[in-house]
């Protein structure tokens, strides 16, 4: 029997194996295909060429079988040398199953080939695209694009625009070149972004550059949303969860007046993904370690701060002013908060410099209509407290582990945070130096 009807009875025993199991990257074994392809590839074993030749006529075919275990065959240097090889791997990668490892594919053969970043023909960078399912932040087109030389990166960018497919240009890495054609298309590019935001910062410098962006997206508001609603911290939310946030940050976005050059995403705490809006701070997150505290003024005001159901756990929403965080503070700027607290009733219980910031402008809500959120609709208990913070004043911007005195024992017990008790030590030692005058 000839390699080729071998090589065809494989096939179809391998498909029809196929069929009765789902196929999986890692996991899928094709041993006799495997077997086959080695033990004819091998340099004094049967007609070599031959086999080579088949390969490239089941090209199509082979490649549906061909994962981390059935990889050997790819080695083969002389294969990419092969008359029309490149031309029928161009058209047959269509048909490779494992999509989202279709780059690590690629990238292996370019390594093999010994060709490096040649071995991407143009039709194949094509084709590549064209095959990829997409996803939210498409790592195979990073992966690939970044290992590409400056033209073929440039008629990647073309390819992308031509055939509008979505793309997270932060992944990519642009040269001059490139960041000269994105600007050539920037409101092409706009179209197709999926992180509008990733496009201010790629720009930050560059003022007409933003001007375009800016214009583009206040013109198409939907895709605004989608984009940043996009990103993963929102998407392993449930749909109604999604819709819920992308209607809060538009009303934020509307009523701030704000562009997208006034929009980042920045590090949250441990509870919360951060969303600056111009003016205001929008926090999506776990629910708090301590739901609800007595509110006070020397917590940044909130707007809204609630909790809406998302599947099995609860998130909740908050809405406040943005504060001053840049600046290095210091214990003796996280004691001065905390002995107001105390002298409240209040026990903070995660004193810390990350937790502060300075107030822009004094402590209230500025919102364009009424908004006059009472403790109980925020779902704090009643208020605590006289004074009045004005601007230049430090404020506590995650108001979480604060507890009331009385339920220091009950509730603080256990918790993993003990950065309270060094404070609390200070502030007693006061008391008693207080006393003792």
């Amino acid at each position: 029997m000839s390699f080729e009807e071998k090589l065809n009875n494989i096939l179809y025993y391998e498909n029809w194996i196929s069929k009765q199991k789902k196929q999986d990257f890692y996991d899928s074994e094709y041993p006799e295909l495997r077997a086959l392809l080695s033990r004819s590839l091998k340099e004094y074993i049967g007609d070599r060429y031959r086999a080579l030749v088949t390969i490239v006529e089941y090209l199509d075919q082979i490649l549906k079988f061909t994962n981390s275990n059935n990889m050997e065959w790819i080695r083969v240097k002389e294969l990419y040398k092969m008359p029309n090889f490149m031309s029928r791997l161009a058209s047959a990668i269509h048909e490779y199953p494992f999509k989202d490892d279709l780059d690590t594919l690629l990238l292996v053969m370019a390594q093999n080939s010994g060709l490096e970043c040649n071995f991407f023909t143009e039709e194949l960078i094509e084709s590549f695209i064209l095959s990829i399912k997409k996803g939210s932040d498409c790592a195979p087109y990073k992966n690939v694009f970044n290992s590409l030389s400056t033209n073929q990166k440039l008629f990647f960018l073309q390819t992308l625009l031509k055939h509008k497919k979505k793309f997270n240009i932060r992944d990519f890495s642009l040269d001059i070149k490139c960041l000269s054609f994105v600007e050539k298309n920037l409101k092409a590019f706009c179209s197709i972004s999926i992180d509008a935001i990733a496009l201010t910062k790629v720009f930050y410098n560059d003022k007409q550059a933003l001007n375009t962006i800016n214009e583009y997206y206040k013109d198409h508001n939907n895709e605004l949303l989608k984009s940043i609603t996009s990103e993963p911290c929102i998407q392993k939310y449930n749909k109604k969860t999604i819709e819920l946030i992308k209607l809060i940050t538009d009303d934020i976005i509307r009523n701030e007046n704000a562009l997208i050059s006034e929009i980042e995403w920045i590090e949250g705490g441990s509870y919360s993904d951060v969303l600056i809006i111009k003016n205001k701070v929008l926090k999506i997150g776990e629910e708090r370690a301590t739901p609800t505290f007595p509110n006070n003024p020397y917590i940044v005001k909130p707007l809204l701060r609630k909790s809406f159901p998302a599947g099995r756990k609860n998130i909740v929403i908050e809405v406040m002013e943005k504060v001053e965080v840049k600046e290095d503070f210091t214990t003796e700027d996280v004691f001065e908060l905390y002995e107001k607290l105390r002298k409240i009733g209040l026990i903070w219980g995660d004193p810390r410099e990350a937790n502060i910031g300075r107030l822009i402008k004094s402590n209230g809500i500025y919102w364009n209509g009424n908004l006059e959120p009472t403790d109980e609709a925020l779902g704090l208990e009643p208020y605590r407290g006289e004074e009045e913070l004005a601007t230049g004043n430090l404020v506590i911007i995650d108001a979480d582990f604060i507890f009331k005195e009385e339920d220091l024992v009950d509730k603080m017990d256990g918790f993993w945070i003990a950065r309270w008790e060094n404070y609390e030590k200070q502030y007693q030692k006061k008391l008693q130096r207080k006393d003792t005058k």
